[in-house]
């Protein structure tokens, strides 16, 4: 009582307190009864919560601690006179915030839900010098000390030599720890943002819309401020899109919108002829008309919604169309085949496999090799945060295994009667006793078609982290462009970036959270091309998507690194062309699995996609290529 009491007494002058809290993860009992009615009394004014009370008397509102989506939905289902506000949710430790939306979706939808409180806000590290090599590197004597200068109230540290250390790099080496458990953050404790902000800030957009009817351009605006008229400080623009390429724009017209109203909107869209294969989107984009007191600054994008035109269906066949232009002329194959070695050869380019590997040994296009590692089987991924707290470690440890346990049983070659040449390879996963198949078809232009099947021989396997292949490109092939969701990384149940082209370089790609992890992925890629310097390089086309990736490391150096600095980066770069890999969840860091819908059973899984070398000079850009089919 003597602790509520003087909290109430300091606090009750302060207009940003609009709810008293009793406490937090303090049990529940009498002290807590008596507190509430007392804070009643002395304030009527605003209400009172505690979590610890559920949905006793004494807190004004059901305020539950990760409550997962179904749960806070059965609450909505039925009439309430308390709202629900979950005090602590989206636990946002490393690689997180999955499946966010689905809790948003519901907030949106049901008056009694009325949001929740993020875990949590910054990573809480501490600038660190780097240790010498060889040196403990647990030391409190390690810090920096502090710096003169300051900004926005954070030291401006020169960041050469040093790290963003957490609790378990502090203390004698006996002294148990939670290791990195404090760095939960959206945000670095630089304030560097992590991916996941981005989909939160998606969520928390004050502006909807939702299509009526694209094909007449219809669609629907709602205006969520409570107190604010949409066009007293937002304008919106739209845009039509195909491909990633901009092909038409426009302003949304003034809407004078009140709180919580909405209206229909035509927006006068082109007429544009459909060309096959493409897929054509309308953006919209809703940007501050003026600066303003807390910040934003005019231009700055307060909301934004994407919409697949109805022309824009990807076929069944990929992202290129039977009957589309070819991809250059089916030049004649040569095919070698003996005891070593599978080789094709075309006018540009020579694939090897090897039979002993059965892999695609090497691709060469113009001279210039383009493989250093060919593809095998991946499985697995350097474990999120979220995976280590739900011990998939341990629990999914045969996946790990089962990447590396590859065994070649046969390899044939054929050549088609159009020409093109077929090479098989039957495997096992000795780890798991189950088989793989891969199919290269390779064409006069250099396209080549991999089928990739794999058939589980037990029946109590786990779910898959991810169903993939991964290969490794040499070094110097360091440009790397896609088309799909971006440029931010994406996942299964973290995937609302606007689909466009984008491009970098593979570094850029890397996500440096507190402890090495699974990052950078690419879901829903249409086509991702990876180059060098002089613009020769590899594309690849889903059929119709992939999950990809590019990085300097593999698996294993990620998850064995306490730490990136502690990592060094290889030469080549390593591609992951997957099917799909399991999201990475969110809903706490201590056990919970990614939400059913986005897991990987253990089931037989196939997928198929087009590999492409070409040079950017001589070929042309590769969305061109994408968009055609293999000659035949």
């Amino acid at each position: 009582m003597d602790r509520t009491a003087r909290m109430v007494e300091r606090d009750k002058n302060h207009p940003s307190v609009i709810i008293w809290s009793l406490g937090n993860e303090a049990g529940d009992g009498v002290n807590f009864e008596a507190t509430s009615a007392w804070v009643h009394q002395r304030d009527p004014s605003r209400p009172v919560q505690y979590e610890g009370a559920g949905l006793k008397p004494h807190t004004d509102m059901h305020v539950p601690m990760y409550a997962r989506p179904k749960d806070i939905a059965a609450y909505a289902s039925k009439p309430q006179t308390r709202p629900l506000i979950l005090c602590e949710y989206a636990h946002a430790m490393g690689n997180s915030t999955g499946n966010f939306s689905e809790y948003w979706d519901l907030f949106y939808s049901q008056p009694q839900l009325q949001g929740g409180l993020i875990w949590d806000w910054v990573d809480q590290g501490i600038r660190t010098r780097i240790p010498a090599a060889g040196a403990r590197q647990d030391h409190p004597e390690r810090r920096l000390q502090p710096g003169p200068e300051f900004q926005f109230g954070f030291r401006r540290v020169d960041k050469a030599g040093t790290y963003l250390a957490f609790g378990g790099d502090f203390g004698p080496i006996d002294v148990p720890s939670d290791f990195n458990f404090c760095m939960n953050g959206l945000v670095n404790a630089d304030r560097t943002p992590h991916p996941g902000l981005l989909v939160v800030k998606k969520n928390y957009q004050y502006v909807h819309a939702r299509p009526v009817d694209l094909a007449a351009g219809t669609v629907e605006i709602t205006n969520w401020h409570d107190f604010t008229s949409l066009d007293d400080v937002l304008a919106g623009r739209w845009m039509v899109q195909a491909d990633g390429r901009t092909i038409a724009t426009g302003v949304v017209p003034a809407l004078k919108l009140g709180p919580r109203e909405k209206t229909p909107v035509t927006l006068p869209l082109p007429a544009t002829p459909p060309q096959p294969g493409v897929e054509y989107w309308l953006d919209l984009s809703f940007r501050l008309k003026r600066n303003t007191a807390w910040g934003g600054r005019i231009g700055d994008e307060m909301a934004y919604e994407q919409f697949r035109l109805p022309d824009a269906v990807v076929p069944a066949s990929g992202h290129a169309t039977p009957g589309a232009a070819t991809a250059g002329a089916a030049g004649a194959l040569r095919l070698t085949d003996t005891a070593d070695a599978v080789t094709v050869a075309g006018a540009l380019f020579t694939a090897v496999f090897d039979r002993r590997a059965g892999t695609l040994f090497s691709l060469k296009y113009r001279g210039t090799e383009i493989v250093k590692r060919g593809l095998l089987p991946d499985f697995w991924r350097a474990w999120t945060d979220n995976d280590r707290g739900a011990k998939l470690q341990t629990k999914l440890d045969v996946w790990r295994q089962a990447s590396g346990s590859w065994k070649v049983d046969s390899m044939e070659a054929t050549q088609t009667d159009t020409g093109a040449v077929r090479v098989d390879v039957k495997a096992s996963i000795p780890a798991i006793a189950s088989t793989y198949t891969v199919s290269y078809t390779i064409y006069g232009a250099g396209d080549i078609v991999v089928d990739a099947s794999f058939a589980p021989g037990k029946s109590d396997l786990p779910m898959l982290p991810r169903f993939g292949m991964q290969m490794a490109m040499p070094a110097s092939f360091e440009r790397v462009s896609w088309y799909g969701p971006g440029p931010e990384e994406t996942y299964s149940d973290r995937n609302e970036a606007r689909v466009g082209r984008y491009h970098g370089t593979v570094d850029a790609q890397w996500t440096d959270y507190s402890k090495p992890q699974e990052n950078g992925n690419k879901a829903d890629v249409r086509w991702m091309a990876i180059t060098n310097g002089q613009g020769v390089g590899l594309l690849a086309v889903g059929m119709p998507f992939l999950s990809a990736a590019v990085r300097h490391f593999t698996h294993e150096d990620m998850w064995n690194a306490k730490h990136s600095y502690e990592m060094t980066k290889r030469p080549e770069v390593y591609v992951n062309l997957d099917f799909k890999q399991m999201g990475v969840g969110g809903d706490d860091s201590w056990g919970a699995l990614a939400h059913e819908p986005y897991q990987l059973p253990a089931k037989a899984y196939s997928y198929r996609f087009r590999l492409r070398p070409y040079s950017t000079v001589i070929d042309g850009t590769p969305d061109r290529l994408a968009r055609k089919v293999p000659a035949q």
